[in-house]
């Protein structure tokens, strides 16, 4: 928002009309209230104010301008977390069209659209094309100043790319250049600086190196608790990554605490319809489910899945992952029929949305093979079992673990 800012300054002193300077502050209120829903998980009214300050924008300075980009920019980040993410190409596109425009293709703000449009397929588990986009990014930053804190967010992105793929040894090359310059840049008790620590220890947590997983997370959680305090949303963010590898390690008790110490900050901070205290309803139930607890955890799926279906609709991924967790919820206690219900309607959305090549449709796929394979409808199971590691074998490769 600080660019937006900075170009509309610059036309406000460029500009002697009182009206047009007002328009053009109104057009800052609404970026902000914007940007304010969009935080808070109020993305139809986020886009709804994006929506007037573009149309503002363009009546004063006109069509294509940097600002303009920046609101494209920002709806594209909205779309994007509701799971259109066509609508999210086609905002990014527009933006990069007038930086290249305006600022030429070796600019750094046009080395973020690359960097946007890349984190859209990676979301969408493009990862050809993602990496593609990274690479041009990563190519104009290096020219730039290979040592900047730009340079290092792509480092971090493609590095998240890679683990993706399961190239961790090259994830980790990426994040460990990432947070050497995030370190000189910014300290070792930076925010930024603990989000690579986060991501670090995912990538030991994907090759089951626990303790080097916990020992990266610890170091994150320091950081965030000193500087941004017990009640921040990106300390809940740690908390919740600590209790998903204690769940993973089958140390329930402590995996349930820190599940609760995310749980109280979300529900404080950003309210109990928020798509995040919905993760950690999801986490929880399936704490509950580990444990056998059938009621508790199908009433925290519940709980999810109300915020996923109010706040994100019903063709949302994390709306299809509720319905995937429901859906084994019901298998596990040998409801089938309820089970085969929730994973199709997971499936819809994942295929409609995501696409049949996607690594989540490829789940699906897989959790639906595993319920005919459990009611002996063999036939039917290699069906679907082979219609996942076609997606596997195209998408992530045959080796990846």
């Amino acid at each position: 928002m600080q660019k937006l800012f900075y170009y509309i300054s610059k036309l406000l002193k460029s500009i002697g009309s009182k009206q047009i300077e007002k328009n053009i502050e109104t057009a800052i209120d609404y970026s902000d209230k914007a940007k304010s829903f969009q935080s808070k998980g109020g993305y139809k009214k986020a886009l709804e104010f994006y929506h007037n300050a573009l149309e503002l924008d363009k009546e004063i300075i006109g069509e294509e301008n940097l600002s303009t980009a920046i609101l494209y920019n920002n709806m594209a980040e909205v779309f994007s977390s509701q799971g259109d993410y066509s609508q999210a190409l086609a905002l990014l596109e527009k933006s990069l069209k007038i930086r290249e425009k305006e600022l030429g293709n070796e600019h750094s703000d046009t080395a973020t659209a690359y960097n946007n449009i890349a984190t859209v397929y990676n979301n969408q588990g493009n990862y050809e094309e993602a990496l593609e986009w990274f690479e041009k990014a990563l190519k104009i930053r290096e020219k730039i100043d290979v040592n900047s804190l730009p340079t290092a967010t792509t480092y971090n992105s493609l590095a998240s790319l890679y683990n993706n793929l399961g190239d961790y040894n090259k994830a980790l090359e990426l994040f460990q250049k990432a947070l050497d310059i995030r370190e000189k840049c910014l300290g070792v008790e930076h925010p930024s600086t603990a989000i690579t620590y986060n991501n670090i220890a995912n990538v030991y947590q994907d090759q089951r190196e626990y303790d080097k997983a916990l020992e990266w997370y610890f170091k994150a959680l320091r950081i965030d608790e000193k500087i941004l305090g017990t009640e921040h949303p990106s300390t809940s963010t740690t908390y919740n990554n600590i209790a998903n590898l204690y769940k993973t390690q089958g140390k329930y008790e402590k995996a349930m605490e820190f599940n609760n110490k995310a749980l109280a900050i979300r529900e404080k901070v950003l309210g109990t319809e928020h798509p995040d205290t919905a993760t950690t309803y999801n986490n929880i139930a399936g704490l509950y489910e580990s444990q056998c607890e059938y009621e508790k955890a199908m009433e925290f799926f519940n709980k999810a899945l109300a915020i996923c279906e109010k706040v994100l609709g019903t063709e949302h991924p994390d709306t299809a992952t509720t319905y995937n967790n429901i859906a084994g919820l019901y298998e596990s206690q040998g409801e089938y029929e309820k089970a085969m219900e929730f994973y199709n309607k997971a499936l819809t959305i994942k295929e409609k949305v995501l696409g049949t090549e996607h690594p989540s449709t490829s789940t699906t796929y897989n959790n639906i093979a595993g319920l005919y394979e459990a009611q002996g409808e063999y036939e039917k199971a290699m069906e679907f079992y082979n219609k996942a590691l076609a997606i596997k074998e195209k998408v992530l490769g045959t080796e990846h673990p």
